[in-house]
């Protein structure tokens, strides 16, 4: 198995119980509400892991930018509270300051890893690093139609990979665009990477 620096986090589907269809022919576009969008319906739950309607509070905050090396970088500071990045949709809860910064990526290099383990990606690739502090929780957008497929939501992953190798962590708690994870440690090298996926059942527009 190959190296990769630092510490990534996936939110995967497992292939190996469930038949998905990825494409990779496109790159992922920062807006993601055009995606798996449902103007009405009741939220599927599951008695396995928690799915839940998200009524929680969230404070949607714009990111500051810039750009190093032709890639576009954003970076958030914030104090105690519960925030939804408007650029990519990922969230995070913090007790006191935090300053996170990250970016879109290619899922790319890591396809031939994901096909060998027999995952298929869940939501869209980020890069986070986190300067200063801890977070919490951490909401990653996903892409996956839930439906009324208990088996399809409970094959929700994340994916730990290492300098040294790689492992799976259980979903906390799943709800209709997010995923959540208790207490994420990173250090300043630390990434998140949430892969994009296209199931054959996709949910109606």
């Amino acid at each position: 198995m190959g190296q990769f620096p630092g510490q990534r986090l996936s939110l995967i589907l497992d292939l190996k119980k469930l038949s998905i269809e990825t494409s990779i022919d496109h790159a992922l576009s920062p807006a993601l509400d055009s995606i798996c969008v449902q103007e009405t319906g009741p939220i599927c739950i599951t008695d396995m892991l928690v799915l839940v309607q998200d009524s929680t509070h969230w404070l949607q905050i714009e990111p500051l930018t810039s750009t190093v090396q032709g890639v576009t970088m954003f970076r958030h500071r914030t104090p105690k509270g519960r925030y939804e990045c408007t650029v990519s949709g990922l969230r995070w809860v913090c007790e006191r300051d935090v300053i996170l910064k990250y970016h879109f990526r290619n899922w790319e290099p890591y396809s031939q890893l994901l096909k060998d383990m027999q995952y298929g990606q869940g939501g869209p690739l980020l890069d986070i690093t986190m300067e200063l502090g801890e977070l919490e929780e951490v909401h990653l957008p996903h892409f996956v139609c839930l439906g009324t497929n208990p088996s399809l939501r409970n094959e929700m992953k994340i994916l730990h990979v290492e300098e040294h190798g790689v492992s799976v962590e259980e979903v906390h708690e799943v709800t209709r665009f997010h995923a959540k994870i208790l207490h994420p440690k990173f250090s300043a090298i630390s990434v998140i990477l949430s892969y994009i996926f296209f199931l054959e059942r996709r949910c109606p527009l």
